[in-house]
């Protein structure tokens, strides 16, 4: 399944001529065809697919590697300074982005919330290899590119499921705790949100 989904990626951002593509709705091909060094930037909620290369974090004083195959999720706006380790221009690194809709996790609480329990050891961060569960509908959310009409009548369909396949999962520990009425992560997502929504505005001391 990473083969194929690295085959199409491929072919998508080859066709747009650019390094970085927006192959649907929240979903972002990106590619890089050399190594750099480690560049700080503010992670908004997503989920990644390493498809070629060699990717590092830099979190809580060490290093963090992703290669082929590996997934991460990002739960909160969070500052991360990261670099490709391992790309060329014959072999660029590649990734499948995936930007996380909190707005429809939360509506997923409405329907599996009594399944849902706060994890306090849950990281903002978490690392993974390629599942089935995911890779299954991705490579299906992926194919919809070529098909305008089938992108906008499964396209969401499949978005959902995927949404739904990554909260119920091991790694989407955080995101549970996102959603969790009350619970420390949602606070804190809440207290972002309304930095993020007022940041202009004067604060008195």
């Amino acid at each position: 399944m990473l083969q194929k989904l690295e085959s199409i990626a491929t072919q998508i951002i080859a066709s747009s001529g650019q390094d970085v593509t927006m192959a649907l709705p929240n979903l972002s091909i990106f590619q890089q065809k050399q190594s750099g060094n480690f560049d700080g930037m503010v992670y908004h909620p997503l989920f990644c697919v390493v498809l070629r290369g060699r990717k590092e974090f830099w979190v809580h004083g060490e290093n963090v590697p992703f290669t082929s195959g590996d997934v991460f999720v990002i739960s909160h706006d969070m500052p991360i300074p990261s670099k490709i380790t391992d790309a060329s221009p014959e072999a660029p690194y590649l990734s499948l982005i995936l930007s996380l809709d909190l707005g429809m996790l939360h509506s997923l609480y409405d329907e599996v919330g009594s399944e849902i329990t706060e994890d306090l050891d849950a990281s903002s961060l978490s690392k993974g290899t390629l599942q089935s569960d995911w890779a299954e509908p991705l490579s299906r959310f992926l194919g919809l590119a070529s098909k305008p009409v089938d992108a906008e009548i499964l396209g969401p369909l499949i978005l959902k499921e995927l949404h739904f396949r990554l909260l119920m999962s091991p790694m989407g520990s955080m995101l549970r705790n996102l959603i969790f009425l009350n619970s420390h992560a949602n606070r804190i997502a809440g207290a972002i949100q309304h930095i993020r929504q007022h940041f202009r505005e004067t604060v008195t001391v």
